[in-house]
């Protein structure tokens, strides 16, 4: 086994297409999508897509390679049968694939230090689902899973193909509608957003292998109780009544009582029970977009998603914040004009705008966070179903059909 696990090896740095579509390939895609879109969007489905690039072109044309070489035809008459065979083979592009991901890591850690280390700390950060608690250990399964789903595929492909550009064609004709689809490419909240769109992304079983390493790999401030997202500046915006202690936690005094609240579930709980209405800053107060988005954001269960892959009870949900530049870019225009032309306004708004002037936009991200579910019940289950029967299968048939030839 060791024999044929240097021959896979050989062939794999013979065929040059293989080490560019594993690790160079990826890596530009990381860099031109994560600056073209928010890097946290994307960062998951990178991962996922090298996986794809490895399993679906680079393996079926090495095998095929070797299919088409004299010296394929011997082992095949050697002790190694189809069986032995494919377990090498699965162990070999998994080995090649861990590599690519740190090559991913290392990249993104480097090119988007920002992103991975932002101000309000690791845990909010585009890595900081991956290196949570249970994100860790779903993110390991869920890379698991689709790693051993896209290796199988490969590996299927090789086995009904007869020629390197059969594989080629048939790998590529997989590709490009599964990268679209799944939420490599295109995040599957903004497919979502397309109710035809989304039906046919549903039939792409990449959707369901991916499915999971998003889930395992979103930021921490973009699921969860959006509470304990908010930095105490965003805090001191919204609660403008003296309520917030020197660490940021929210405590209301009732007759003397102080209730600490610790999510927004608690505040909800907190207005239900006592009648109380939080007083808005005054920054805010004449802005109706306030009301509307934050008291949707306590009043919405579905806010409430952890990185747990095997929550499969309760829908998966994501925040996100839309074209949040190009709404900051408005903004700064429509107030450079207001107080500079109208006086009444310029006074009613004079505070917010001094702050946009500033550049200081963190009161705009909060109320443009929405809540969007992505994944149901039922597809959070097909999530791990559809990836691991499709490897069970493809292995038997594998193991049935292989042919050490190419005729």
């Amino acid at each position: 086994m060791r024999s044929t696990f240097k021959l896979i090896n050989s062939y794999f740095w013979k065929t040059i297409y293989g080490p560019i579509i594993s690790f160079v390939f990826p890596i530009l895609l990381l860099l031109v999508l994560g600056n073209i879109f928010k890097i946290q969007y994307v960062y998951p489905g990178i991962i996922a897509m090298s996986m794809v690039f490895i399993g679906l072109l680079s393996l079926p044309l090495s095998i095929m390679e070797l299919k088409q070489s004299s010296l394929f035809k011997y082992i095949g008459s050697s002790p190694v049968n189809p069986i032995k065979f494919t377990i090498v083979t699965i162990s070999f592009y998994i080995f090649i694939a861990i590599i690519s991901s740190f090559i991913i890591l290392i990249t993104t850690i480097i090119g988007f230090k920002n992103e991975v280390f932002p101000l309000n700390g690791f845990n909010h950060g585009i890595l900081g689902g991956i290196f949570s608690f249970p994100g860790s250990l779903s993110f390991i399964i869920s890379t698991s899973i689709h790693l051993l789903f896209v290796v199988m595929a490969g590996l299927f492909v090789s086995t009904i193909s007869k020629t390197p550009q059969q594989a080629l064609t048939i790998g590529l004709v997989i590709l490009f509608p599964s990268i679209f689809l799944s939420g490599m490419i295109v995040s599957v909240d903004i497919i979502a957003q397309s109710k035809n769109l989304n039906w046919i992304s549903r039939l792409n079983p990449f959707r369901y292998s991916t499915g999971n390493m998003v889930i395992s790999s979103t930021p921490k401030d973009q699921i969860g109780d959006m509470f304990q997202t908010l930095t105490y500046d965003q805090k001191e915006i919204i609660f403008a009544n003296n309520t917030l202690s020197k660490n940021g936690d929210i405590v209301f005094d009732v007759k003397g009582i102080k209730y600490k609240i610790n999510s927004m579930n608690d505040l909800a709980n907190f207005q239900n029970k006592f009648g109380i209405e939080m007083k808005t800053s005054k920054y805010l107060k004449d802005v109706p977009l306030y009301e509307l988005t934050f008291e949707k954001a306590i009043r919405t269960k579905s806010m409430y998603s952890d990185n747990n892959i095997f929550n499969w009870l309760e829908a998966w949900s994501v925040r996100r914040v839309p074209q949040v530049t190009t709404i900051k870019k408005f903004i700064t225009n429509y107030f450079l004009k207001i107080t500079d032309n109208d006086n009444d306004i310029g006074k009613t708004l004079t505070p917010i705008a001094n702050q946009i002037l500033e550049k200081k936009f963190g009161w705009l991200e909060i109320f443009l966070k929405q809540t969007n579910t992505l994944y149901s019940p039922i597809e959070r289950v097909l999530n791990l179903v559809v990836p691991i029967s499709f490897s069970i299968y493809a292995t038997i048939y594998v193991s049935n059909n292989f042919k050490w030839s190419a005729r």
